[in-house]
């Protein structure tokens, strides 16, 4: 007998009320079959499906509801779609339905419907609306609900500088760090900005503040590691860039050994623990720690950075790995999604130059990238790279001067870029074309005000005057150099070497600007001694040499062994044991078979019975049960074997022994 109504009702309740979802499906279920469409058994299996994750099944669930009541599941519905990736629905849906839903739901479905709308815009990498949208729900937000605002304000600032959008300027307001989560997204926003000193400041600070909260709330340790698992992956982040490798790899290891770690968590720190590890070092425990950025769901929990940077890393872990057509294959996909990332494209190059016995292909396949990305420095810089491995210098140069006609002021006078320029200008012998160009970077640094490249550029012009021999000009950008830094040690020497080559006496005079530990001797040091220590050693492997010269054994004239004849080659197989030689011949006459097995044996043929079959050792003797052999033909020889005697050769050995007696 089927219950009644009001007891399923009930027991709706308490499974819904006790959080037990699974019992809750079962009964809304048992409701809806009584009463298809019954709201209450409608909205309690829709939320129980969302709770367990089933977000598919509530998606059809939703589908099968009939339009009229469709309006009251439209923030369900649209959760479902994000939760399953599908932004592009989920963002129509939100904007098409959001006004019926407000006037069905009331304000909170409003509020609702908009945070949900702003997490799907995040997720789009679209920024500037995402930030609209927090910015309006800034008004009226309580105390709790403005802390999480401003926590999701600032990871928008972290992600849209990421991916180098620009922002408004509103967006640079400061907000309290007064939570874990705030500190974390303020770290983000930094590292964005390059600021790493800071970033890392913040990052553990964060660490500190989210332990704190959650040892107080009774998490377990091992709760509280995998809370803390993204912070730590960013501070790794950090220290790498820092350069501080063995404090990063230690943090990456550390996530990868949490087993409830989140999926993108585990692929970014494989990915840049490949990236510790370097090109060409444990490529097989690179392999093996690259499949886990492959894994199911991971491309929809990165941004679009990430996705690219580690699709790259992928067809660089191929290339290194001597898997040229992979490698080749997934650049040319990566180029199809990134035609602008020149990365990909010196990828392609560098498959064409291993799979190549020239790099004349190469090189042509890098002019026609030069040809697609005309602004791109890395492709010149990889074409003149092979120029210059050919000792085609005038071409390095062309190829640079490519890229200078089109490059900014800044760009032309990178000081990296100016010193390739000044090496190919000298080893062209064109001395005066690089110190013209030396002046020109330097007079452009110190016009403007923000560079930090200027006395760096001044230090390398005069180095290169001086080793040019023109060590007045020199010894004048020294001069300048020292007036506004009398502390510079490498300008001061600079200065005192110049001015040696041609008025000592200034040099002396600049003595005094050196520090006292360049000037002093060292104590406990005797310049005499160490000289007549290295004097005496000299000396010594002199006269070792010497004797030793003296002493030498004069070689003695080889004696050829008797009976040689320089006319006749040796025999090859002369080191081989006589039995091994191919000229060798067993001796005996194979007597040695006679009377061999057990009385009775037939062995004449050595095979089975008397058959007369050949016997395995190579001999063959006619039965003994056949009374007449047959005669072979004229022109076939008979093997010489030592037992195949015929019957009268034995009888004439046996009068000869009746003779004897």
């Amino acid at each position: 007998m089927a219950a009644p109504a009001s007891e399923l009702f009930a027991e709706l309740r308490q499974a819904y009320e006790a959080e037990n979802y699974l019992r809750t499906i079962e009964v809304s279920d048992k409701i809806l079959k009584r009463s298809k469409n019954d709201p209450d058994a409608l909205h309690a299996k829709i939320v129980a499906l969302i709770r367990t994750e089933q977000y598919t099944t509530a998606i059809s669930t939703l589908n099968a509801v009939p339009e009229s009541i469709r309006d009251e599941y439209v923030f369900e519905h649209a959760y479902c779609l994000y939760r399953t990736n599908q932004l592009d629905h989920c963002l129509v849906l939100i904007r098409e339905r959001r006004d019926d839903a407000v006037k069905l739901m009331g304000n909170d479905a409003a509020r609702s419907m908009l945070q949900l709308e702003a997490q799907v815009l995040y997720r789009k990498e679209n920024f500037a609306e995402c930030f609209e949208i927090y910015q309006e729900l800034k008004q009226g937000a309580g105390e709790e609900e403005l802390r999480e605002l401003h926590a999701n304000i600032l990871a928008v600032k972290a992600a849209a500088a990421t991916v180098q959008t620009v922002l408004p300027d509103q967006m640079e307001t400061e907000q309290p760090i007064d939570s874990y989560e705030i500190m974390y997204n303020t770290a983000c926003l930094h590292l964005a900005k390059g600021e790493l000193e800071r970033a890392a400041q913040l990052l553990k600070a964060a660490t500190r503040s989210c332990r704190e909260a959650l040892e107080e709330d009774n998490y377990t340790e091992e709760e509280i590691e995998h809370e803390l698992g993204i912070v730590s992956l960013q501070l790794a982040y950090v220290y790498q860039i820092q350069g501080k490798v063995d404090e990063a790899e230690k943090l990456y290891r550390a996530a990868l050994n949490i087993k409830a770690n989140d999926s993108a968590i585990t692929a970014v720190a494989s990915n840049n623990l490949i990236a510790i590890r370097g090109n060409h070092d444990l490529l097989l425990e690179s392999a093996k720690l690259f499949r886990s950025t492959t894994a199911s769901g991971v491309e929809y929990k990165l941004n679009s950075v990430q996705k690219r940077i580690l699709a790259i890393n992928g067809a660089l872990l191929a290339l290194h790995s001597k898997k040229i057509g992979d490698a080749r294959q997934k650049g040319k996909q990566l180029a199809e999604q990134f035609p602008e990332d020149a990365t990909i494209l010196l990828i392609l190059a560098s498959t064409t130059l291993l799979s190549e016995e020239s790099p004349t292909a190469a090189l042509k396949e890098l002019q026609l990238y030069i040809q697609k990305l005309p602004h791109s420095l890395e492709i010149h810089l990889a074409t003149a790279q092979l120029q210059i491995a050919q000792q085609n210098y005038e071409g390095a140069f062309t190829t640079l001067r490519s890229y200078l006609d089109s490059a900014s002021a800044d760009a032309k006078y990178e000081p990296g870029l100016v010193s390739l320029l000044v090496w190919l200008h000298g080893q062209m012998d064109e001395v005066d074309v690089a110190v013209s160009l030396l002046q020109d970077a330097t007079k452009h640094w110190q016009n403007n005000a923000k560079s930090k490249h200027d006395a760096s550029s001044l230090k390398h012009l005069a180095s290169f005057k001086l080793r040019s021999h023109q060590a007045r000009e020199a010894a004048q950008d020294y001069e300048q150099l020292v007036k506004a830094n009398p502390s510079d040690v490498e300008a001061v020497a600079g200065l005192i070497i110049a001015y040696s080559e041609y008025d000592p006496t200034l040099a002396e005079q600049y003595q005094a600007y050196l520090p006292a530990e360049v000037l002093t001797t060292p104590s406990g040091y005797d310049a005499e001694s160490l000289e007549s220590t290295r004097l005496e050693a000299i000396r010594k492997s002199f006269r070792e040499e010497t004797e030793k010269s003296k002493t030498r054994k004069r070689k003695r004239k080889q004696i050829p062994p008797k009976n040689y004849n320089p006319d006749v080659a040796p025999d090859p197989e002369r080191w081989l044991p006589k039995r091994d030689r191919s000229t060798f011949a067993k001796k005996g006459k194979g007597k040695k078979d006679i009377g061999r097995g057990p009385q009775g044996m037939a062995l004449a043929g050595g095979g089975i019975g008397g058959t007369g079959s050949a016997n395995i050792s190579g001999s063959v003797r006619s039965s003994v049960t056949v009374k007449e052999a047959a005669s072979p033909p004229a022109d076939v020889q008979p093997a010489a074997t030592g037992s195949s005697g015929s019957s009268s050769s034995l009888s004439n050995k046996k009068k000869k022994k009746k003779g004897k007696k």
